[in-house]
């Protein structure tokens, strides 16, 4: 004859709450169906001695638990008081929790309307709150900005006051500014649209410098935050000249430079201070302005502004280089 194990209405509740299968009530239960151990009878279910025990009921008014699920949907962000004013051209970092914007230009223009304000957007909390400008850097656009996992850095970029190499470091704990070594000076050095990435001990930064726009070869740069310096520049004139809206991403290993404008990449490792070039099948039709990510073994680049001066087209496209046994391929 089969043992009939009747669940009350407790079990039964609790077995919902907890989005399990409560198994055939009429029919003796399989190694699947069981709720409890038979030898647990703390856990509800049978005892050791056959009787059933009754399974604790849920306690009242408390919510299921909501599964954790990509819902693919796209939600406007808040537009409350601390959020930045419109801006283009400007600095973004992710601390890991929250989202700081800072700097850029306020309309079309690269330069003449330069800004040197900010906000740290919090998307658990849905708000926007504007960052401290004491000591923050001269308002600029194009700068360079890295997350060292403590601290934003901000350096470089340009302003109608001209090429920066100034910089400073910015502390969301304390809401707080510190300004950095500088890197020469504009009437020295001209560093124009640089690219920089941070290794996980340094920020590593691309430009070209000289006293022109159009001199100079391209150069790379380390600053240590742990003490305040620069390391000197390791120098190369293997690469285009035409490399102008580069954009970088730090792989753990190398930089990866993609300049859309010159429709050309390079990889540098500031370990053995070497560059080499990556392939150019495939990469995107000339572009200004790309935006580019790394996925932990992909560089993805997209959109961007056909060159200035042409038919000012905007892209919605994009590609990804990849890294496979063969070599490096665009997909």
């Amino acid at each position: 004859m089969k043992k009939a194990y009747v669940l009350g209405s407790a079990a039964l509740l609790a077995c919902l709450f907890a989005f399990q299968n409560c198994g055939k009530l009429n029919s003796k239960p399989g190694a699947a169906d069981t709720l409890a151990s038979s030898a647990d009878p703390a856990g509800g279910g049978p005892s050791p001695g056959g009787s059933p025990q009754p399974l604790p009921s849920p306690t009242p008014g408390a919510p299921a638990a909501a599964p954790d699920v990509f819902q693919n949907l796209w939600k406007s962000l808040p537009s409350i008081a601390g959020t930045p004013s419109a801006r283009w051209m400007h600095a973004t970092v992710w601390t890991g929790s929250k989202m700081i914007v800072w700097g850029g230009s306020s309309t079309g223009q690269v330069i003449g309307t330069e800004l040197g304000t900010g906000s740290i957007y919090d998307p658990a909390t849905g708000i926007w709150a504007p960052i401290s400008t004491v000591n923050a850097p001269t308002p600029r656009t194009t700068p360079v900005a890295v997350w060292t996992g403590t601290r934003m850095i901000v350096w470089g970029g340009i302003s109608t006051a001209g090429v920066f190499g100034s910089g400073a470091s910015y502390d969301p704990v304390t809401d707080t500014w510190t300004p950095i070594a500088s890197l020469k000076s504009a009437s020295t050095y001209f560093i124009y649209r640089p690219a920089g990435v941070w290794t996980g001990s340094k920020m590593l930064v691309w430009s070209k410098a000289g006293t022109t726009v159009a001199g100079g070869p391209f150069t790379f740069y380390e600053y240590d935050p742990a003490t305040d310096t620069w390391s000197a520049p390791f120098t190369t004139a293997s690469v285009a000249s035409s490399y102008q809206y580069s954009k970088a991403v730090w792989t753990g290993t190398e930089m990866l430079i993609y300049d859309g404008l010159s429709r050309v990449a390079s990889a540098y490792n500031p370990a053995t201070q070497t560059l080499r070039s990556l392939s150019a099948t495939g990469i995107p039709e000339t572009r200004e302005w790309a935006s580019v990510g790394w996925t932990g073994s992909k560089m993805i680049v997209y959109g961007g502004l056909e060159p200035m001066g042409t038919t000012n087209t905007y892209y919605a496209n994009g590609a990804a280089l990849g890294f496979t046994t063969a070599g490096l391929i665009y997909y």
